[in-house]
């Protein structure tokens, strides 16, 4: 028999968790120990799993729907004392231990496969198994592939990429666990690409939330899968533009200081690009981006605050000043300065007002 504690337990997942489990051990020990020896463990996915064996005075009890009976009233006690809700499969009785590993698969099989995200079912593993057809998932392989659309940055295409996997899913593949993982490794995988690239590990960015992938519990289901990717998808979007914008605040620091300590000399687009090793045309989008001033438009700009700060503080001719700020040009800086403010240098310097 297995127990699955539902969505009402998560609040005790870090701080109570095994008292809770330790609780419902006990509760399904009393309840059906009036009627059999009962033995209790938790696996490594999450389930409570119960060995259960009839004593010896009860073979003459009716066991036909005596699990069923007993599991309703465990899910009462629970919900009673406990205030949370549980999914109970069991299996028909069978031979301990030759035949205990394949019951164990199907019973975990049942809940992945058909009870899924369903709470509070009890449900009686028949003997007759479904095989779902064979077939590929469409929708994963067809292109553009998810880890294309992550490394262009199409977040939007990546989450109708999702949704069509899921639906797909839903649709051809719904008793399927093996679609449901073959889906959910490959959008693992590409979601771990994309974090290594951008210099993180899949673990550093979705923080708490691997440990549903390093339980399995991710792929258990497709709702589950569904509800899983699409949330990593908006924290991988979130971080890496997290990275993205750091590395572009990078890029305009660079500039700006290389600018600022070269004034003097050419700081032309192609110089700058070649500071930062970005192409000319990249590193000007980059700059827009971030500051919403072109980089020309920066240059001249600073050009003329330094040019307007020598002439009220130093006492250098205004052909000294043109050369400190990268006009070579005396007359063309004299042009300039006068198309910006409506006074020459000199003007200026004399104190004439500013149009």
């Amino acid at each position: 028999m297995l127990i699955r504690l539902e969505e009402e337990f998560g609040q005790y997942k870090n701080n109570g968790q095994p008292l809770i489990e330790y609780a419902i051990m006990n509760m399904t020990e009393e309840i059906m120990g009036e009627f059999m020896e009962v033995w209790g463990v938790k696996e490594e996915h999450g389930y409570l799993v119960f060995l259960v064996q009839l004593k010896k005075n009860s073979t003459d009890i009716s066991v036909e729907n005596m699990l069923e009976r007993l599991s309703l009233q465990l899910q009462y006690k629970v919900k009673q004392f406990l205030k949370g809700t549980l999914s109970i499969v069991f299996t028909e009785w069978f031979e301990f231990p030759q035949q205990l590993p394949e019951r164990f698969r199907q019973a975990t099989s049942y809940f992945r496969q058909i009870v899924g995200d369903e709470q509070e079912f009890i449900m009686r593993v028949s003997e007759l198994e479904h095989t779902p057809a064979q077939g590929p998932l469409d929708a994963l392989y067809t292109p553009p592939s998810l880890l294309n659309m992550l490394e262009a940055g199409h977040w939007e295409a990546a989450e109708a990429k999702l949704v069509a996997v899921c639906a797909e899913l839903d649709d051809k593949w719904p008793e399927s666990w093996e679609h449901c993982m073959e889906a959910g490794f490959l959008i693992c995988a590409s979601f771990t690409n994309l974090a290594h690239r951008n210099g993180h590990s899949l673990a550093k960015l979705l923080g708490t939330d691997i440990e549903e992938l390093q339980s399995g519990e991710a792929f258990s289901s497709i709702n589950k899968l569904r509800k899983w990717s699409l949330s990593m998808l908006h924290k991988l979007k979130d971080g890496t533009s997290d990275e993205i914008k750091d590395i572009r605040s990078l890029y305009v620091k660079k500039i700006q200081q290389f600018t600022h300590d070269n004034l003097h000399l050419d700081v032309s687009l192609r110089v700058l690009a070649d500071h930062v090793n970005l192409h000319p045309t990249h590193l000007s989008k980059i700059y827009k981006i971030e500051t919403g001033e072109g980089i020309s438009e920066y240059v001249s700009r600073l050009r003329m605050e330094r040019a307007c700060h020598k002439l009220k503080t130093t006492s250098k001719k205004v052909y000294e000043i043109s050369m400190d700020i990268g006009y070579m040009d005396p007359a063309y800086f004299i042009k300039v300065f006068k198309r910006q403010f409506g006074v020459t240098p000199q003007e200026y310097r004399d104190g004439k007002h500013i149009t």
